[in-house]
């Protein structure tokens, strides 16, 4: 997936006055480490073609891939500055902050931890999900694989390793058999892939069931 930032280049000239505008617009200026940026760079300067851009700091590389579009890539948290040149001119550039992309929280069914949830809800559910909420851009996190407890009337708790995000078939007959109101369960040690290809270890869920 593509996370997009626009960084609009202009030239306002005046009878007497020549003046460059750097104008970055959406998520703040800022580029996340370990992932595509894609941004557009367009200036009255001079060809789409005469434009270079160049950045400087964040362990950083850019790339033309279209007519005003760039890649980005950081590897070091910091700030960084993407400059744009039309024939060995400067005609803008604008600070970025690099930083890593935000770490995700998992939910069952849009369920926080500690939440109630009745056992039709939960029997309904098919996968823990790991997702990061209140950001402008979309950061796709796929949980690989979680622990699953539940309690048991007579005998200790019964713990199932799944790898992968869904209900498999042993936490539904988990769940089936050993479930009911007033139990609680937890989705412990889970682990979650971003699209920088690290995987995160993410806090447990408890659920009340009632």
């Amino acid at each position: 997936m593509k996370y997009i930032l626009a960084l609009l280049l202009f030239i306002c000239t005046k009878p007497s006055i020549s003046q460059t505008l750097a104008i970055a617009i959406d998520n703040l200026n800022i580029l996340h480490i370990g992932i595509k940026n894609t941004i557009s760079i367009a200036t009255s300067e001079g060809l789409d073609k005469d434009v270079i851009a160049e950045i400087e700091g964040a362990e950083g590389e850019i790339k033309k891939i279209g007519n005003g579009k760039y890649e980005v890539y950081v590897n070091q948290a910091g700030t960084c500055v993407i400059k744009a040149y039309v024939k060995d001119k400067l005609v803008g550039k604008t600070v970025f902050r690099a930083q890593n992309i935000p770490s995700p929280e998992a939910n069952v069914g849009g369920y926080k931890s500690g939440e109630v949830i009745s056992l039709a809800d939960l029997t309904s559910q098919k996968t823990v999900v790991a997702e990061v909420r209140n950001s402008l851009l979309d950061f796709d996190y796929n949980v690989v694989s979680y622990d699953f407890i539940c309690d048991t009337p007579d005998s200790d708790p019964i713990l199932i390793h799944v790898v992968g995000s869904e209900f498999n078939n042993l936490v539904r007959i988990s769940i089936n058999q050993h479930v009911k109101s007033g139990s609680t369960i937890l989705f412990d040690n889970i682990k979650a892939k971003g699209p920088d290809n690290k995987i995160r270890k993410l806090p447990s869920l408890t659920y009340h069931i009632k």
